[in-house]
C-alpha cells in the first residue's frame, strides 16, 4: 500500500504533462481505493482518507466534464465531492495547488511525514492481513514508474533496515524537540491565587524568631536630620555604616528634597512587598501578571522589564542600585514614580551621585566598572538607603565578619539579600521571584534572565554565593518569606 500510495502521487506530479499520464493515473487511484475498501475496515478507511486527503483539500473548481467516455458511451462525471482532475480549464490552479501541497523537491517535509505514515500503514497491513497479489503488481508499477519520473524514490525503497534506523532517529529527535519545547518555550505558568492575603504584622512576628534583636525602629532611607542637628555616633564605615562620611551625606542630602516614604505607601495598613531577583529562572515563568498585583515590587540594579513583562511583569516600586549597575533608561525600565533607591557600597558612590545631580565632575577611578555619566531621574525619587539593613543582612543573616580594613575586604551581601532584609523590616508579606543560581560546577548556565553572564562574572565578588543561598532557603524553611520559582 506504501508503494500504491506514492505511486500516485508520482504519477500525479506529471499530470499536467500528458493525457495519457492523467488517464493511467486516475485509473491506479481507482484500484487503490478498490484495495484500501477490500481490507480491514480501520486500516482501510485510513488508508482511503489518506490517498484521499490532498484531493479533497484542494480548492474545488468549476465542474468541467471529461470528454473521456465509458462503455456505454457516455460521458464520465467527476466522482461527486472531489474536486475535478482532468480540463484544460483546471490544470493550472490544479498544478498550482499540487505544488504547494508537495513541494518541490524530495527532501519536502510534507512528503517525508506522508512517506512516514504510509510507511506505518503498510506495517498495520502486513500485521492484520495477508498481502494480495493485486499489491504485488502495483508495486512492479510503481516501481516502473519511479524510475520514469525519478520523484519519490524514497517511498520505493525495500531495506527495512535503513528505514528502521531511519524511523528510530526521527523518533528520538522528535521527543527531544518535544521536551525541549515544553520546558523552555511553553512552561506550565505560575497558578495565581487571584489575591495575595495580607495579614498585618506576621512577618514582623516570624523574623523576630529568626534575627537576633529584630526591631522595626529605622528609618528606610538617610535624612539631613541624622546628621545635621545631631551628630550620629556610627560605629561601622561604609557599607555598614556612615562613619567618617557624615559631611560628604549633608552635601548629597541637600540637593535631594525628599527622603521619606511617599505617602500612598506609608498610608497602607498592610503591605504586600515582592522583591524580583535577576535570576535565570524567571525565563518562561509567566509571572508577570501575578507579580503586578504587589503593593510593592522591589526590583534589582539593571535588570530590565520592557522585553519580559510577561515573566516579570512591568511595575516597579523601587529599584535598588549603585553607580556600577545605573546603565539603564529609567525612563523605558522604570514607571515614573519609581523610587531609585540607592545602596552606597563606598564613599565614592556618594560622590558619585552628587556630581550626576549637580553636574559636576565625574569621578572615574575607583569604580569596577565604568558608572554612566548621567541619571535621567527625577531629584524628588532619589533615596539613600539606610547602611542598617547592610548591617543586618551580614552580621545577623549571613552571620559574617564586618571588620574590613585597606588589606582586608569584608563580605558583602548581594543586592538581593539586601532588598529581602529591607523589606522583612517593611513589609507585611514578603515573596520572591527569580532568585538562585545554579551550581558551581555549571560553569555555562547564565545566571540572569536577561543576558548570557555566568557564575565565571561572580568570581571576583565579595559575596558568598553559598552561604546567600543558605540563608534564603533558611528564610523559606521558617515560612518567612515564600518563593514564587523554584530555589
Amino acid at each position: 500500500m506504501l508503494r500504491a500510495s506514492a505511486c500516485v502521487r508520482s504519477k500525479v506530479l506529471s499530470w499536467t504533462r500528458s493525457e495519457k499520464g492523467r488517464a493511467q493515473c486516475l485509473m491506479w487511484n481507482k484500484e487503490c481505493r478498490d484495495q484500501s475498501t477490500a481490507e480491514k475496515p480501520v486500516i482501510g478507511a485510513i488508508k482511503l482518507w489518506i490517498i484521499e486527503a490532498p484531493t479533497n483539500t484542494l480548492v474545488r473548481p468549476q465542474q468541467v466534464p471529461d470528454r473521456s467516455r465509458n462503455e456505454s458511451g457516455a460521458t464520465e462525471q467527476p466522482p461527486r465531492g472531489r474536486a475535478v482532475t482532468s480540463g484544460p480549464g483546471i490544470q493550472n490552479t490544479f498544478t498550482k495547488e499540487l505544488f504547494v501541497m508537495f513541494g518541490h523537491s524530495l527532501t519536502s517535509l510534507v512528503e517525508y511525514l506522508l512517506w512516514l505514515v504510509y510507511w506505518l500503514i503498510d506495517q498495520l497491513q502486513k500485521t492484520f492481513t495477508p498481502a494480495p497479489d493485486l499489491r504485488s503488481q502495483i508495486f512492479h508499477s510503481c516501481e516502473s514508474a519511479s524510475k520514469q519520473v525519478g520523484l519519490l524514490s524514497m517511498s520505493c525503497l525495500r531495506g527495512t533496515k535503513a528505514t528502521g534506523v531511519l524511523l528510530f532517529m526521527t523518533f528520538s529527535t522528535g521527543t527531544l524537540w518535544y521536551l525541549t519545547l515544553k520546558t523552555y518555550v511553553h512552561p506550565m505558568p505560575y497558578k495565581d491565587d487571584s489575591r495575595i492575603v495580607c495579614s498585618p504584622g506576621s512577618v514582623e512576628d516570624m523574623a523576630r524568631v529568626l534575627i537576633k534583636n529584630f526591631t522595626r525602629n529605622h528609618q528606610p532611607f538617610l535624612e539631613p536630620s541624622n546628621y545635621f542637628w545631631v551628630k550620629t555616633n556610627a560605629t561601622y564605615t561604609l557599607p555598614f555604616g556612615t562613619k567618617g562620611i557624615e559631611d560628604l551625606l549633608l552635601k548629597v542630602l541637600s540637593i535631594t528634597s525628599k527622603y521619606n516614604l511617599p505617602p500612598k505607601m506609608k498610608s497602607q495598613q498592610c503591605k504586600t512587598c515582592v522583591v524580583v531577583g535577576n535570576g535565570n529562572r524567571l525565563q518562561n515563568s509567566c509571572l508577570g501578571h501575578h507579580i503586578n498585583k504587589y503593593d510593592i515590587v522591589i526590583r534589582l540594579n539593571n535588570a530590565p522589564v520592557s522585553r519580559f513583562q510577561k515573566d516579570v511583569g512591568n511595575k516597579t516600586t523601587m529599584r535598588f542600585f549603585y553607580p556600577e549597575s545605573a546603565d539603564f533608561d529609567p525612563s523605558v525600565e522604570n514607571n515614573p514614580e519609581t523610587l531609585m533607591v540607592l545602596v552606597p557600597f563606598k564613599h565614592l558612590d556618594l560622590l558619585w551621585l552628587k556630581s550626576v545631580l549637580n553636574n559636576e565632575k565625574r569621578p572615574t577611578k575607583g569604580f569596577w566598572k565604568k558608572p554612566p555619566i548621567m541619571l535621567d531621574v527625577k531629584v524628588d525619587n532619589i533615596r539613600i538607603l539606610n547602611p542598617y539593613f547592610m548591617e543586618v543582612a551580614t552580621g545577623k543573616l549571613l552571620n559574617a565578619s564586618m571588620f574590613q580594613s585597606k588589606k582586608v575586604s569584608a563580605q558583602k551581601p548581594t543586592s538581593g539579600l539586601l532588598a529581602i532584609t529591607f523589606a522583612l523590616h517593611f513589609c507585611d508579606v514578603v515573596h520572591i521571584a527569580g532568585f538562585g543560581y545554579p551550581e558551581l560546577s555549571n560553569k555555562k548556565m547564565p545566571i540572569h534572565y536577561y543576558e548570557n553572564a555566568t557564575l565565571k562574572s561572580m568570581s571576583e565578588t565579595d559575596h558568598n554565593i553559598s552561604q546567600e543561598t543558605q540563608t534564603i532557603k533558611r528564610l523559606l524553611d521558617f515560612g518567612i518569606i515564600k518563593n514564587l520559582t523554584r530555589f
